[in-house]
């Protein structure tokens, strides 16, 4: 009787060992998914057939500690997005939270990277941002499409305060207008702004205006088309345990050290 009792208890507990893991991983067909992502330096980029960058290295690693391995592709921000969207992919990255992301996408709660929102104009320029977003009302603003900036700026937009906007489908496209002369100023990343300029040999040609439009996280964003929110939680949790374990510190040691992702 003890022996069919022990033996019992133990199926009992694979069994729901195994309906865990099942529930965990049951949208990741043999543990296997695959994520969309957009070129994005210095933080998620490729050189030449090698894909690389801070944040695409904390991703795999985190996925890799939950023993699902991930299929990383690069697309343009609006195929990408619209791929999460619709399920043909299962996750995004990095992506900003807005209330219409929220309805459609299941973002994780720990975020990828915190990042300065900044103003870049031409070297020669007299134009000046003192934090009062109205002020830019007056200039043609080149911005990248589908991408948010923030409640402050997307607020303006939406309002129809900020009227003059010019829309490019790549960040790197979005500079070359305000080389050319086509935007009076244009909004990103302090970031990934001086990583492209650099990559198009123009750093000298544009300068950033201080205060940043806004302080912003980003995020890694599951579809819900299929239900991840077991593994998005799992994931969160790998994070947190890379941040303390030194692995993230380890990752970002490679990098340059004027590059923050804000933990």
């Amino acid at each position: 009787m003890l022996k069919l009792v022990l033996l019992l208890t133990q199926l009992t507990a694979v069994l729901l060992f195994s309906a865990f893991f099942g529930s965990l991983y049951a949208n990741a067909k043999e543990n296997s998914i695959k994520i969309a992502t957009l070129d994005y330096p210095p933080f998620i980029y490729q050189n030449g057939d090698i894909k690389t960058g801070i944040l695409l290295e904390i991703v795999t690693e985190a996925f890799d500690r939950l023993s699902v391995n991930v299929d990383i592709e690069f697309f343009p921000i609006t195929r990408g997005l619209k791929m999460v969207k619709e399920g043909e992919v299962d996750a995004y990255f990095s992506l900003k939270k807005t209330p219409e992301r929220n309805a459609t996408l299941l973002f994780t709660t720990m975020p990828l990277v915190q990042q300065r929102f900044v103003i870049f104009t031409l070297v020669d320029s007299n134009i000046t941002y003192k934090g009062d977003i109205n002020d830019l009302a007056i200039y043609n603003i080149g911005v990248s499409c589908n991408t948010s900036y923030g409640p402050i700026f997307d607020t303006a937009v939406r309002n129809g305060i900020l009227k003059n906007i010019d829309c490019a489908q790549s960040f790197e496209l979005n500079i070359k207008k305000l080389l050319a002369g086509r935007t009076d100023i244009i909004i990103n990343s302090q970031d990934v702004g001086y990583a492209l300029l650099s990559r198009l040999g123009k750093k000298k040609q544009v300068k950033l205006i201080e205060p940043p439009i806004e302080v912003l996280n980003s995020y890694l964003a599951f579809t819900r088309v299929r239900d991840y929110s077991a593994l998005a939680g799992a994931f969160d949790d790998a994070l947190c345990d890379m941040i303390n374990d030194g692995t993230v510190n380890n990752i970002k040691s490679k990098y340059p050290d004027n590059i923050s992702i804000g933990y």
